[in-house]
């Protein structure tokens, strides 16, 4: 191989030549004359390092390229290290390639990872082409786009001189490369073959459609991507040790490229951080005993349809001792479990699927029993720690909800649903005490608008939450003749022996989300609702006392404390910070502390913009209050497009990071986002909240109209001609009331969105209890001017704005319906409307692939609507000669 080496020095040099200087053919060359190209130059270079062929027969170089690794799925920067299995560290360098990697001595294969960001200022699909003799494999984003297992060998033999012009041209690997606007990562693995010979040649270039809109760099700096939000891991529950010791954080990732997602448990150190123990293999359900000797946790079965329940013990010095033993194998219908609190069994619920009629007919029984699982039997097991005999302690219930165990673990609290009552609230909730001993059961309490129940650290009373018009209107401050927004949910105090009720919250005007009592101290934490904000607070029973605390985040989530010492665990996000696990204590003067942050990884890079905050005064003297969310290179010299959000359901928008529409994503393509908190959110007060309820955007399009209006006449940086509005659920309905009031709007999005206050009522599975709230006491019989006036569908000719339709064709909470006649009437009237159903999915659009393309859908559209950028909606969706979809 050497004297190949040496015998074709000249060739190697001539041919080099030709190839950095024209790298395609003189035929393409007059052809392609007009192409735009772009020389890829400046690269993070891994390696090289000799990379001995594996044993055995048949194994070339280009089999090399089959050996992946984690290197693949990472964002490199320069002098980040890598190990390699050959014992080698190795680090990655920016260097500039334009013709050749390195000229090898070596008589064996070579490996180098090359590393580029490619930056797309708008849609572009130009062909990738890289010239080498050598095999390589190309990734875009982790996904591979191209390969070449060829090595084609010099000649032997220089050519003469006077046929230096007919020489051959490098051989040219293809790729079509389809860059939606913001960065993507370019990785080539490319391997030097010693039987190809001569140098190790390598040169990249863009060519084609949008070649010249992408900018090249070695730095992986960039705005928050879509994809750093969709595949990162996330926190899906929290349990604290009874000591506060150890807290275990069950996460949850996609298993990316396989569908699913992978789930598994970490048990961090509450003082170091540190992960002690993790639980891979699809451990979920983490529990720990009352005395702290114990965990459980739940695991698929041998049979999928099954599942494993095991308990590890617990030591003095470390975590773990000796290996998990099973408690229960192979149980069917398991849907949770917890420990009675003397440690001896474990309490385990099951839902027992109800059977289906083979006739393929359905004889409803109630308006509750279109819901999936309506039918399905409830029950709940007494299984022995240690495994051995279980016994039954409910005969099975579709309405039952196992709520609590009575501390001194005598009793279960149950919740049983009625869902046959033919009034506002339209289901009634029975409170349950199931005596352990006897199995017998007595009835503490029957209440309307009920969310969670507990016992209280003595069992002698519950703490209830709820909404306002509970217990016969305890939890509002509103006049007789105002029905209360009871998702502005209160928290109440029930003597179980003699039927007294305290609505505590009753002068607190943030809402409710989720309340907890301590059995260590006597207090109750809250994580409460204050306008935009989630906080935490403390109630005093003992001296009807609250107290706020710090949380070290805008949003707190997944609350959870330890039962024998003084801890809070929670989640905390805020627009510019990602999910963190967070602990602290019920002491208001101390702070904070963060454990972990699992999406770390994926954020390290991400520039996010400023998020500042914003108000206006409306007409009625109110104040609305606001924020508006910056491009991560904002330029107050610029002007950008502004996109406007506002809330679904009745829930403010949350100052939470991420989430199914992400401000921060739409900033990082150029827009300025502005979230509106208009009347109608809870947290703000009943007399807020309370401007819901048989409204449907009467006053809420005001606020709206109003302070956009206002925000874009105090902002020279947003373009009044390029407005879009977006919202989902009633926010989707609010869309389309919208369009029907104002031409403000330059283009709108409504997602899963209601037309047909009516049809909604009455087909949405939930639809006449969320209108018990909404409509409280109205119904298409008795108040037409609501139903038709308020419904977007019957004013749909005052619409001219173009609008986008999105819904899960599998929604059963807003029925498809809603946006299919929006559609129809849009199409008939010849205006600017797109319909498109996400297959299969319900009204959250969860399944990663299509959620992905749901997202970028949304931005594209206004990317098109908005900056007259076309290309990426295309590329989706195709145009009216050659669609898609």
């Amino acid at each position: 191989m050497p004297s190949i080496r040496r015998s074709c020095d000249l060739w190697v040099a001539l041919a080099i030549l030709v190839a950095v200087s024209s790298p395609v053919g003189a035929a393409e060359q007059s052809a392609e004359g007009s192409l735009e190209r772009n020389a890829l130059t400046s690269w993070l270079v891994l390696g090289p390092w000799t990379t001995p062929l594996a044993a055995g027969d048949g194994f070339g170089a280009a089999d090399l390229l089959d050996a992946r690794g984690a290197e693949h799925e990472t964002w490199p920067a320069a002098g980040d290290r890598l190990a390699h299995a050959g014992g080698e560290e190795l680090e990655w360098s920016q260097r500039t390639l334009d013709g050749a990697l390195e000229a090898p001595e070596a008589d064996l294969p070579r490996t180098a990872l090359l590393s580029v960001y490619l930056e797309a200022s708008r849609y572009a699909s130009p062909e990738l082409q890289i010239h080498s003799r050598h095999p390589l494999r190309v990734l875009l984003d982790g996904a591979q786009i191209a390969e070449r297992r060829e090595s084609t060998p010099v000649p032997a033999e220089p050519p003469r001189r006077a046929k230096r012009r007919a020489l051959p041209e490098l051989p040219t690997t293809h790729a079509e490369l389809e860059l939606s606007p913001g960065v993507h990562h370019l990785l080539v693995e490319a391997i030097y073959d010693p039987v190809a010979g001569g140098p190790w040649d390598f040169k990249a270039e863009l060519v084609g459609d949008g070649a010249g809109d992408v900018t090249a760099a070695a730095s992986p700096r960039r705005g928050l991507r879509l994809d750093d939000l969709l595949l990162a891991p996330a926190v899906s529950a929290l349990a604290l040790e009874p000591n506060g010791r150890h807290l275990a954080v069950a996460l949850a990732q996609p298993s990316v490229p396989a569908t699913g997602r992978e789930r598994w448990i970490d048990i961090l150190d509450t003082r170091s951080g540190d992960v002690v123990h993790s639980l891979r293999g699809g451990a979920r359900d983490l529990a720990w005993s009352p005395d702290g000797a114990w965990f459980s946790y739940a695991t698929r079965g041998l049979d999928a349809d099954t599942t494993d329940l095991w308990r590890v013990a617990i030591g003095d010095r470390q975590l773990v001792v000796g290996p998990a033993q099973p408690i229960v194998r192979g149980l069917e219908n398991y849907s949770g479990h917890r420990w009675a609190p003397d440690g001896a069994s474990l309490l385990v619920s099951l839902q027992e699927p109800a059977e289906v009629d083979e006739r393929g007919a359905k004889r409803y029984r109630d308006l509750a029993d279109r819901w999936s699982g309506r039918r399905d039997a409830r029950r709940v097991i007494q299984v022995p720690a240690a495994g051995g005999l279980s016994r039954p302690l409910t005969a099975g219930h579709p309405d039952d909800q196992l709520l609590d165990v009575r501390p001194d673990g005598g009793a279960l609290l149950f919740a049983r649903t009625d869902q046959t009552v033919t009034e506002r609230p339209f289901s009634r909730t029975s409170l349950l005490e199931l005596d352990l001993a006897t199995t017998s059961t007595r009835e503490l309490a029957q209440v309307g608008w009920f969310d969670r129940a507990e016992y209280g650290p003595d069992g002698r009373r519950l703490l209830i939450t709820g909404g306002p018009s509970l217990f016969d209107r305890a939890g509002t401050r509103l006049g007789a003749d105002v029905v209360p927004n009871d998702y502005d949910t209160q928290a109440y105090l029930l003597d179980v022996e003699g039927g007294s009720v305290e609505a505590f919250t009753l002068d607190y005007d943030p809402a409710v989300i989720a309340a907890r009592w301590s059995r260590h101290d006597g207090r109750i934490v809250l994580s409460v609702q204050d306008g935009s904000w989630v906080r935490l607070a403390t109630y005093d029973p003992a001296t009807s006392s609250f107290a706020e605390l710090s949380s070290g985040a805008d949003v707190v989530s997944d609350l959870d404390l330890a039962t024998a010492a003084d801890l809070i665990a929670y989640v905390g996000t805020s627009p510019t910070r990602a999910e963190t696990v967070f602990v602290r204590t019920t002491d208001a003067s101390a702070a904070p502390r963060d454990l972990m942050q699992p999406s770390a990884p994926w954020l390290e890079n991400a520039d996010l913009g400023e998020v500042r905050d914003w108000s206006f005064t409306a007409e009625d003297g109110t104040e609305i209050i606001g924020r508006y969310y910056l491009p991560p290179d904002f330029d107050p010299a610029k002007t950008y497009p502004l996109i406007v959000d506002y809330y679904g359901g009745t829930v403010p928008v949350s100052r939470g990071f991420g989430g199914r529409y992400p401000k921060q994503v739409w900033a990082g393509h150029g827009y300025v986002v502005l979230v509106l908190q208009p009347s109608g959110a809870t947290g703000f007060g009943q007399e807020f909240s309370a401007r819901h309820v048989d409204a449907w955007g009467r006053r809420t399009a005001d606020d709206i109209i109003q302070g956009t209006t206002t925000f874009l006449d105090e902002h020279d940086f947003v373009d009044a001609e390029k407005v879009g509005c977006i919202g989902a659920s009633y926010g989707g309905f609010m869309t389309m009331y919208l369009l029907t009031r104002t031409d403000l709007f330059d283009a709108a999005v409504s997602h899963a969105g209601i037309s047909n206050l009516a049809s909604y009522w009455g087909a949405g599975w939930w639809g006449y209890l969320y209108s018990a709230v909404a409509s409280a006491d109205s119904y298409p019989w008795n108040d037409r001017e609501l139903y038709v006036e308020q419904s977007p569908l019957f004013t749909a000719d005052r619409i001219t704005t173009p609008l986008l339709l999105l819904h899960g064709d599998a929604d059963t909470n807003v029925p498809p319906v809603e946006s299919q006649q929006m559609y129809t009437a849009l199409r008939l009237l010849g205006r600017d409307v797109e319909l498109i159903e996400i297959e299969g999915e319900d009204h959250w659009i969860l399944d990663l692939p299509k959620r992905r393309l749901w997202a970028q859908t949304i931005i594209a559209y206004f990317d098109l609507q908005l900056k007259g950028e076309p290309g990426w909606w295309q590329s989706l969706w195709g145009d009216e000669d050659a669609p898609k979809g």
